[in-house]
């Protein structure tokens, strides 16, 4: 019996069941119909391996993946639309931690489902888990926040909403946790969430601060990442002067002005995420913060984008202890002149390689005859650099030709990588900011390999620690 069949005949058990003890008395129809939808879960659960599983993990291996995703009304509405559902499944399964914002089902199940439909199609070696906080709001109109997180990379040492009962400056107190691994580059972290009212986003954002200060106080651990939507934009905050997350140099903004976390035609930067902590800091990979068009990713149209939610997720990585050896931060560009041509018999000497501060690395054939080589030098200066470049034309000769040198100087005048990370608006500061105070190496090289008669000048930069 195929699995179609199976839901089908499972419906109409449990809704002659049920049915039965509705007529007693003994349930509601929202009972009925929610032990329906968790008895179809399972059985999706069991079946899933039939082909008709949602996509598995994009997690890098390299890296822990995080999120901040406010869903818009989340609730039972939206997990009933098979489409919605299956999409989340898939923005979810992308992550190894994944904050989920605007959670309005008062009943909690909608969430779950979520859950269950993650672990129903997760990677073999993966589990998903949950922390979720209490309903939270000054209205009737109340929300949660949940982290989902890989509970074989992290666990929670421990979660709570932040006191606000004094001074009452958040609408929805933010939910701060703490997460511990013995697979990330750093033991542990806090996660703090937050949903910012927009008519009152400059003070809630500005208070962070002080949720932060309390968190450190009651955790001992001062590396965190802040994260959610802010709704730090556009009308909602203009004046930054007088906020303290922006001012407070302990703090650094990975999602600058420029970006728009928003689906709809409004071009707005509301989701952010705020980090603190040098040793969280060294092991951000610093060009991988951005929004997740999810729309493009699985080529929706814009009404089907909306049906999901009006913000995109909002998405940053952290290595892992095993790949932590420096911050991924390089760049190499590489320089052929197909014009030229020229008989490579032997690399220079070892001897005047030395002498001019380059290395050599060769590579041989079987048979023992030359097939490549590599010629290079590290220098903590572009200037520095660009000399180096003209002493490798002398010792290359003609295997180096002058359209290379002159691409190769232009590109190290270019090339700093602080100026691919984003801005700051001029209050927060941004890693462009922290990697100013980064010393980076620059490597020229020349790679030759026989076969070709030719070699490819190359450029690196790379942070020097």
């Amino acid at each position: 019996m195929n699995s179609l069949n199976q839901v089908w005949l499972l419906v109409i058990f449990l809704a002659v069941h049920f049915a039965n003890d509705v007529v007693c008395g003994n349930v509601t129809m929202d009972k009925v119909l929610y032990d329906i939808e968790v008895s179809l879960d399972r059985l999706i659960e069991q079946t899933s391996g039939s082909g008709a599983s949602l996509e598995r993990s994009q997690n890098d291996p390299g890296s822990i993946d995080i999120a901040a995703f406010n869903v818009q009304v989340f609730g039972r509405s939206k997990m009933g639309k098979s489409f919605v559902a299956e999409h989340l499944t898939k923005i979810v399964l992308r992550y190894d931690l994944i904050l989920i914002q605007e959670i309005r089902d008062s009943s909690g199940r909608a969430i779950k489902k979520l859950l269950r439909m993650v672990n129903a199609n997760r990677p073999t070696a993966a589990q998903y888990a949950m922390v979720i906080s209490k309903r939270l709001g000054r209205t009737s109109s109340k929300e949660q926040y949940a982290f989902i997180y890989r509970s074989d990379i992290l666990q929670v040492d421990s979660s709570y909403v932040y006191d606000d009962s004094k001074d009452d400056i958040f609408q929805r107190e933010p939910f701060v946790v703490k997460f511990k691994s013995s697979l990330t580059a750093i033991p542990s972290f806090l996660a703090i969430g937050i949903h910012t009212s927009p008519s009152a986003a400059a003070s809630e954002v500005s208070h962070l601060v002080d949720v932060y200060d309390d968190a450190v106080s009651r955790t001992g651990t001062k590396e965190a990442i802040i994260m959610g939507d802010f709704n730090a934009g556009c009308n909602y905050v203009q004046d930054w002067s007088p906020i303290k997350l922006a001012s407070d140099q302990r703090f650094y903004w990975l999602i600058n002005d420029e970006t728009d976390t928003t689906t709809k035609s409004t071009e707005c930067p509301y989701d952010r995420f705020v980090v603190t902590g040098t040793r969280l800091l060294d092991v951000i990979e610093p060009l991988a913060t951005e929004e997740f068009h999810f729309d493009r990713e699985y080529h929706l149209t814009y009404d089907q984008a909306i049906k999901i939610s009006d913000h995109y997720p909002i998405q940053m990585k952290i290595k892992t202890k095993k790949d932590f050896e420096r911050i991924s931060l390089k760049r190499m560009i590489e320089i052929e002149d197909s014009a030229t041509l020229t008989d490579i018999v032997a690399p220079p000497s070892v001897a005047l390689l030395t002498s001019k501060g380059f290395s050599l690395i060769k590579n041989l054939k079987a048979t023992g005859d030359l097939q490549s080589f590599n010629v290079k030098s590290s220098m903590l200066t572009p200037a520095m650099s660009i000399g180096k470049v003209d002493q490798l034309k002398a010792i290359m000769g003609k295997a180096i030709s002058e359209t290379q040198v002159q691409a190769a100087k232009r590109h190290l005048n270019e090339i700093s990588m602080v100026k691919f990370l984003p801005k700051n608006n001029g209050y927060y500061q941004t890693l462009r900011d922290y990697y100013k105070t980064v010393p980076f190496l620059y490597v020229v090289m020349a790679n030759c390999e026989a076969a070709k008669k030719r070699c490819v000048l190359a450029i690196e930069v790379e942070n020097a620690f």
